[in-house]
């Protein structure tokens, strides 16, 4: 014969949350006129361990057999509320949960009659269902012990060799023929000063050498099949196009040249390439994007055409971890003078050029000494609906990058230290170091004698080419709050815009991968505070 069905029912104040707006004793009312409900309470906070203990208490004294609870949402204590049936002796999942406070209290916080009418609703429909549970077992499934890692930037490294010491198996892909992201074409990094190819070399090497670790370049992932804990994963991995026995003699065959990328288009670079000394894997790449199909003659041999042979293969694993970077923001033709005046770089070109002098070498630009620079903030970042052109996908980017204030003022500094005579103006609209000990590069540059200037985000600077004879190649135009609105003009010999970063071009990954997307584009991380209590 069927057990017969006793549902406890439990309205919750929530510390005031449901309660200033529901009336949570006349739902308990209607709640205890029910068909099949042997009790029905109220309580101030079921969460709280004597609420616990009054249902675990009606279980084992009043025989209740299936809970229904009104309360917060389920993500934050459904398990709590299991975990008490439990331990009355009850199974966990004929326990049934109703999310009160968001789904009604917070979004009628103005309509106090209809927001209890509402939870009548919802706790009956909620005894609609208790009275169908049956009582169920976990299930349990083996998950794969290896990981999946996307990007071998620093933050996929370092993702991966952290998962690999746990002692799982992973597997790393990079998009590109090298691994190392932006941080190999940083010369130092803050708040330490530390260098960065030094940094990244170590990394890069632990990584390479760890057993449990397999990585794979010019790889992208193409197919996902499964669910959490048991992912098939389908790779495309294209062919590198050289040996690495011949790899100079490749390099000096290949005659085909393009824009560096890794410089961001200070230098030229061959097809086949290495993109820095010391880079990984060692073996050079051809760039299949770029290649036009040259004949190449080794050593004087019979000349060859090379061909991408890609490669599709599967992996399986139980977790991904998605580390695909960003962009830096490419300043739009005329834009701040950018791509008009020869003057005007972006702040990532600035430090490649720095990176490519030679020791004690004088500050150039287009062959002339550089006397005086500006750096000019939120360049691509902090961006104003109605004001600015929107991007490809319609959206501005209206929100801050968080690390051009600091790169900036880092900037500023290796700058004092490298050329002691050269005039820095610094024009911004809010100064934002975030981060432990970066409000110091503010404080030290300065008292190092760089001279800031505050424009208003709706007034922004105005950079033109200087008239003939003038002094100087370029004229800043900017009118300064810190001086009342007082316009000035500064004569520079280069403009470096501090480019904010922008979302990589990953639509397909995140609809294959189902991942969330925040208001400014990029992968929407979980909740630093909710995530905790999910």
């Amino acid at each position: 014969m069927p057990e017969k069905v006793k549902i406890g029912v439990y309205t919750c104040y929530c510390g005031g949350n449901i309660s200033h707006t529901v009336q949570c004793e006349q739902v308990a009312k209607v709640m205890e006129g029910q068909p099949d409900v042997v009790i029905s309470r109220t309580n101030m906070s079921l969460c709280s361990d004597a609420g616990q203990s009054q249902i675990e208490q009606d279980i084992r004294e009043l025989g209740v057999n299936r809970v229904v609870i009104g309360a917060c949402a389920p993500s934050l204590h459904e398990q709590t509320f299991r975990n008490a049936v439990i331990r009355a002796g009850l199974n966990p999942y004929l326990y049934h949960h109703i999310g009160l406070r968001e789904q009604d209290s917070w979004v009628h916080a103005s309509d106090g009659e209809g927001a209890t009418s509402k939870a009548v609703r919802l706790m009956a429909s909620g005894l609609a269902k208790a009275r169908l549970l049956q009582p169920l077992e976990p299930i349990h499934l083996e998950a794969e012990k290896q990981a999946l890692v996307i990007g071998g930037g620093v933050a996929g490294l370092r993702a991966a060799l952290e998962i690999a010491r746990q002692g799982l198996r992973v597997v790393l892909v990079e998009k590109s023929p090298f691994v190392g992201g932006r941080m190999a074409q940083l010369e130092s990094v803050f708040p330490t000063g530390e260098q960065a190819r030094e940094l990244l070399c170590d990394l890069v090497k632990q990584v390479s050498t760890h057993p449990s670790i397999a990585l794979y370049t010019q790889a992208e992932v193409t197919g996902l099949t499964g669910y959490v804990g048991n992912y098939g994963v389908r790779i495309l991995q294209h062919a590198r196009g050289v040996s690495e026995e011949n790899a100079e003699a490749w390099m000096a065959a290949c005659q085909q040249e393009v824009t560096d990328e890794f410089n961001y288009g200070l230098t030229q670079r061959k097809v086949i390439y290495r993109p820095f000394e010391g880079c990984y894997p060692s073996t050079p790449a051809v760039d299949w994007e770029n290649y036009q199909g040259e004949p190449i003659s080794l050593n004087g041999g019979q000349p060859v055409i090379l061909k991408d042979a890609p490669q599709t293969f599967e992996v399986s694993v139980g977790a991904i971890v998605v580390a695909t970077g960003f962009d830096p923001y490419e300043p739009r033709h005329g834009e701040y003078g950018y791509g008009e005046l020869k003057e005007v770089i972006t702040l990532p070109q600035l430090i490649r050029h720095l990176a490519l002098m030679k020791p004690g070498e004088t500050l150039q630009w287009n062959g002339q000494p550089v006397r005086d620079l500006a750096l000019i903030h939120c360049v691509g970042s902090r961006e104003i609906e109605g004001l600015d052109e929107p991007h490809e996908d319609g959206q501005v980017n209206n929100y801050c990058s968080r690390v051009c204030c600091t790169a900036s003022l880092h900037m500023t500094e290796e700058l004092r230290q490298k050329f002691p005579a050269l005039n820095i103006y610094d024009l911004y609209q809010d100064i934002r170091t975030y981060g432990r000990g970066h409000e110091e590069y503010y404080r030290g540059a300065m008292e190092k004698g760089v001279r800031f200037l505050r424009y208003n985000g709706e007034e922004r600077p105005q950079v033109i080419a200087a008239q003939a004879g003038d002094t100087h190649p370029a004229l800043i135009q900017v009118k300064d709050s810190l001086t009342y609105n007082e316009e000035l003009e500064i004569p520079v010999d280069l403009v470096v815009l501090a480019v904010g970063m922008q979302p990589r071009q990953i639509d397909d990954l995140v609809r294959m991968l189902k991942v969330s997307r925040g208001t400014d584009r990029f992968l929407l991380e979980a909740h630093p505070k909710l995530r905790p209590v999910e």
